[in-house]
């Protein structure tokens, strides 16, 4: 019976081969889609996973409420871990892992940037990575032990063994290698080299809580006032979040890397690809009731000859079913062909494993769209009485009304779509062509670790005409990333305020370099000696607006200001800039000369002969590397600050691709049901139009017959799919402080370009239609 079915379905499938080809392929689009997602969910469902101990271990995190909303601190002091440790049984391990600044590793003239991470001895009794050489349990067993990555043991040793090999970091620090150690890429914990030593005050931490223990909410209170006792003033309280929760619950302060999920992006992808294949499943339902006709008479032959209606449902189901899993076996064979180039938009490498996880995976895909397409031709052809099905069913009516209906569904969908994307692509549009208050194109970075002596090399730098000005500075303007807390200024009524403020360092050249405006006073002056061996016009600081409204003052400067990081008096006021994202209101800035910490060159250029110019600073860099200014082995490092704004809003862009890509893949599916829809249409109205020319019907006359049709059901559908992105969108812009408001315009440009593809796309098959020759249609009457 079932090879029956299958010769059957075979036949069908050949018979009709232009609508067979629109269903598998607009289904194995709709599968390709979701395969490629689900897999990408796994992916980062499975962050953090692969430790043995993952279910017990706990970030520890401060969180207070600050400005009417909860600000975390990550950065956790060893004092409070001890006494986690050591006041509750709970706790099993504690520690932590600390990332230094990218430091340069080297082993006799190979060297590598590097995050060279301090942890504890408790660190691998608690994270159990993989090693390639060596063991956990003797990896801090010697002074000088370090563990280092493979990515970094390939660099610095290549194929040779690293165990027992020696290498410096830093300045004057020599380590011995007594581990290699796997990192995989779905982690969060991550370093290139790992040794013993102090947390200080920039330590993410971690505790392990026995797994017999019993981790209640009481012992949570119970553990979330130690920062008060260890300082009384402290309004802080621990907060213990799961392991595994971290990458995809996580506010994005509470990271101290970029190395974290969006659950909201990841449910809209996952959404939109449940729409393409939603939209792919009605495609192959309004195929299958558009030829439900041709098979009315089959039924009603299959019926006469002693068929019952399961047979018959099952003779329909088959074909759907197959047509299922001809589109999923397309979709494997094409999956590994586009995993390279969709690991690239979501910027992750993911491979497709062939597990049971995949392959229940694809059954379940193959089972959910061939039952759900076959339905209506199952259930509905399967119980016509004889009779009818034998004199043929009509194309109008509810089956008309139904078509209809789910066209037009596909198209709300794909306008959805293409209204999100167009609106995300406005919104970053805004975010990378707005004033953010300073110049940043044409700007170069380059990493140089020169603290005191950068006097020179800028000054060497400057003689070329095509390099503008240069500075030294903390880090680019737009993404400044100390915050602090705790400030006070003479004959403030309110004393010490707890609001959040955060602060820059540079040199005298940055408001020149970027162009920014001083509305009052002046800028850091040359010069100048660091505060903590200065005289009193050292420990000056220039503030932004911002800083001033909150301040209250008509005239801040010679005001001084005292933090956490010292006092100094005002000198300055810059206009307010965007030195935050644009998730973020400007917030109060304070401007410092620290040298200490402004290791970052930025090089202002001409847009004429950048590559020579580029050539003009590596030459120069590389000369001052041989007279010993510069770290003999250290690496150039060049790049443009653009690229560095850009990857800031990493992942809206790739919000924009994604949906950009399935805007398109959604309307090509919906063209392809309008394709098989007027072929359907055109087939049984082809009297109609032959008539109609024999009457004296133009060309121009056909095509507004169906052109009105499709025309009203394109607009109906934008009707009903402009609120709901209105609701959408809003919600997503939300998110965003500032930003650009929902034009009218562009929902009108969507639907006008919505309806020329459709013109387009029915006005080929209408064509060919009414050129035929009217006596073939009407040969037979």
């Amino acid at each position: 019976m079932l090879l029956h079915y299958l010769k059957i379905v075979i036949r069908s499938i050949l018979r009709e081969k232009m609508y067979s080809v629109i269903s598998i392929f607009g289904l194995g689009i709709g599968v390709i889609c979701s395969l490629l997602f689900l897999v990408w969910l796994r992916y980062e469902l499975s962050y953090d996973n692969f430790y043995k101990k993952a279910p017990y271990i706990y970030r520890v995190m401060e969180v207070e409420q600050k400005e009417g909303r909860l600000n975390y601190n990550i950065r956790i002091k060893e004092q409070a871990l001890e006494t986690l440790k050591e006041t509750f049984p709970q706790v099993e391990q504690v520690t932590y892992i600390r990332k230094e600044w990218m430091t340069l590793v080297n082993v006799e003239g190979n060297s590598v940037y590097a995050a060279f991470c301090n942890t504890n001895k408790s660190f691998f009794d608690i994270f159990d990575f993989k090693f390639i050489e060596g063991s956990a349990e003797n990896a801090f067993n010697t002074p000088g032990a370090a563990v280092i990555s493979t990515k970094v043991a390939r660099v610095l040793f290549g194929n040779t063994p690293a165990f027992g090999k020696q290498f410096s970091a830093g300045v004057n620090s020599n380590y011995t290698v007594t581990g290699v150690a796997e990192i995989p890429e779905n982690t969060h914990i991550s370093f290139d080299a790992l040794a013993i030593g102090p947390g200080f005050n920039h330590n993410v931490a971690y505790m392990l809580v026995n797994k017999n223990a019993k981790f209640t909410d009481d012992i949570r209170i119970q553990m979330s006032g130690i920062p008060a006792t260890i300082n009384k003033n402290s309004k802080a309280k621990l907060i213990f979040q799961p392991l595994r929760d971290m990458h995809l619950h996580s506010d994005e302060d509470s990271f101290s890397d970029s190395n974290f999920g969006n659950m909201q992006y990841i449910i809209i992808f996952m959404i939109a690809a449940l729409l393409i294949l939603i939209i792919a499943i009605i495609n192959y339902v309004n195929i299958a009731t558009a030829r439900s006709a041709n098979k009315a008479k089959e039924v009603g032959v299959r019926k006469v000859l002693g068929a019952s209606r399961s047979q018959l449902v099952y003779r329909f189901l088959s074909e759907s079913l197959v047509i299922s899993f001809i589109s999923v076996v397309i979709a494997f064979c094409l999956i590994e062909f586009l995993l390279p180039f969709f690991g690239s938009i979501i910027g992750t490498h993911i491979t497709f494993h062939y597990d049971l996880g995949t392959i229940a995976i694809a059954v379940g895909i193959c089972l959910f769209t061939g039952l759900l397409s076959g339905s209506y031709a199952a259930f509905y052809m399967s119980s016509l009485n004889p009779i009818i099905a034998l004199k043929g069913i009509s194309g109008t009516g509810s089956k008309e009304g139904l078509r209809k209906i789910l066209l037009g569904a596909q198209f709300s969908l794909s306008i959805i779509i293409m209204l999100c994307t167009l609106i995300v692509y406005r919104q970053l549009n805004y975010v990378m062509n707005t004033d953010l208050g300073f110049d940043r194109a044409n700007v170069l970075k380059l990493n140089t670790s020169l603290w005191y002596n950068c006097e020179d090399f800028q000054n060497e730098l400057e003689k070329n005409p095509d390099i503008i000005s240069t500075t030294m500075a903390s880090g680019a303007p737009f993404n400044v990333e100390w915050g602090y807390s705790n400030v006070s200024w003479a004959n403030n009524p309110n004393g010490t305020l707890d609001m959040k403020f955060y602060q820059l360092c540079s040199d005298y050249r940055f408001a020149k370099t970027f162009g920014m405006e001083v509305a009052e006073g002046r800028y850091i002056q040359p010069g100048w000696s660091w505060w903590q061996d200065a005289d009193e016009e050292s420990v000056s600081l220039v503030i932004n607006e911002t800083f001033k409204k909150y301040m209250g003052v008509d005239d801040p400067i010679g005001m001084e200001i005292n933090y956490m990081m010292g006092k100094g008096k005002i000198i300055g006021v810059v206009k307010d800039f965007h030195f935050r994202p644009f998730k973020e209101a400007i917030s109060p800035l304070i401007i410092s000369y620290n040298p200490e910490v402004t290791a970052n060159m930025y090089i202002k250029v001409s847009s004429d002969n950048v590559q020579n110019t580029i050539k003009y600073i590596e030459d120069t860099y590389n000369k001052f590397k041989k007279d010993g200014t510069l770290q003999k082995n250290r690496p150039f490092m060049l790049t443009f600050l653009e690229d560095e704004y850009r990857d800031m809003y990493k992942n809206e862009f790739r919000l924009m691709k994604i949906l950009g890509i399935f805007a398109i893949i959604s309307l090509f599916i919906s063209c392809m049901g309008v394709v098989s829809m007027v072929s359907f249409m055109v087939e049984r109205r082809s009297k109609e139009i032959a008539i109609r020319k024999i009457n004296g019907a133009q060309m121009s006359d056909i095509m507004h017959l169906f052109v009105r049709e499709f025309a009203i059901l394109v607009c109906i559908s934008a009707i009903i799919a402009s609120p709901v992105t209105l609701y959408l969108v809003s919600s997503w812009l939300d998110t965003f402080v500032y930003r650009v408001s929902i034009s009218p315009l562009i929902f009108i440009i969507v639907v006008i370009f919505v309806l020329l593809i459709t013109i387009l796309t029915l006005s080929t098959q209408i064509y060919r239609a009414a050129r035929r020759n009217p006596v073939i249609s009407l040969r037979n009457e």
